[in-house]
């Protein structure tokens, strides 16, 4: 037997009603960064608009979504200010608000119980399903090939049977991908706290004066994680490069605003490119800190 879109939708709201309360979102919203401060537009708000509302959020225009809103709601926004908020950190919270609904469904069931559960320490089931996108996310999203269309996208679930766990599952980061990300970023807030982005090993580096060395998982473009569950989102300008980060760790101090990307100055000829301090040079000198010229110096600088 089938069910309709709607009825499924219906299905959702229950148990997100029955087993996530409105303090329990906003917890949840805070800890993705997608709530940062007190603010007219709530978690519990996306979530009437994304299940409640309105089923086909893709579709509806912003100026519709936002009448929605405040009919349903009182909360009174613009479309630009909707826009914004449908972002890489919104995504995430509603991710973790669907795996917290399965989490405490499987682990409301019985554990697993068999001979093998003495053997096997982990038994997990993995699922995926693919569809295509137009060809526009073919820069962000390319598909594996082998059909018409030149981008696609793969979503796949990791459950671990014998713990009743969702696995977290990220996605691999090529050196070319990565190039995007990488170099020095300010915070808008505190313009002494600065935090260097490099690569290494496959997986982006994130350096700062309050939080150390800190090794990123990506959970998908423009969205990374750190080993302790922290999330760095990335935002891009208008001509598609990145331009702030967000870190939503309570230690480090760029959780209270967000920290903008540095433009890099062409690089001093006379300093060797495998020299150990050429890339303190390169930030020192888009700092404005360090303002000599290429070529002024008679000996070449090797300490």
């Amino acid at each position: 037997m089938s069910i309709s879109v709607s009825d499924e939708l219906q299905l959702f709201a229950q148990e997100i009603q029955s087993l996530l309360s409105p303090n329990t979102l906003q917890n949840l919203a805070r800890d993705t960064g997608f709530v940062q401060r007190t603010s007219k537009y709530r978690a519990q708000d996306l979530i009437a608009l994304c299940v409640w509302i309105s089923q086909s959020v893709a579709k509806t225009s912003l100026t519709q979504l936002c009448s929605c809103l405040e009919a349903s709601t009182e909360v009174l926004i613009s479309p630009e200010g909707l826009n914004q908020r449908f972002n890489a950190v919104a995504v995430q919270f509603l991710q973790q608000v669907l795996a917290k609904l399965l989490n405490r469904k499987l682990s409301s069931s019985r554990l697993f119980s068999s001979p093998y559960t003495s053997i096997f320490k982990s038994i997990r089931i993995l699922d995926s399903t693919a569809f295509q996108l137009p060809d526009v996310f073919s820069s962000v999203y390319p598909g594996a090939g082998g059909c018409s269309h030149k981008a696609g996208i793969k979503i796949q679930l990791e459950y671990d049977l014998l713990s009743g766990q969702l696995k977290k599952s990220y996605l691999p980061l090529e050196e070319k991908e990565a190039y995007k990300y990488l170099g020095l970023f300010q915070n808008t807030r505190f313009a002494a706290i600065r935090t260097h982005f490099t690569y290494e090993n496959g997986n982006l580096i994130m350096e700062g004066g309050t939080t150390g060395k800190q090794v990123l998982k990506m959970i998908h473009p423009l969205l990374f994680e750190d080993s302790e569950g922290n999330k760095v989102s990335f935002k891009k300008n208008s001509a598609g490069e990145i331009t702030y980060f967000h870190y939503n760790s309570p230690k480090s101090l760029d959780f209270v605003a967000h920290a903008q990307k540095i433009n890099n100055k062409p690089p001093f000829d006379d300093v060797p490119q495998k020299n150990n301090y050429r890339s303190h040079i390169d930030n020192l000198h888009a700092l404005n800190i360090m303002g000599a010229k290429t070529g002024n110096l008679s000996i070449r600088w090797t300490p």
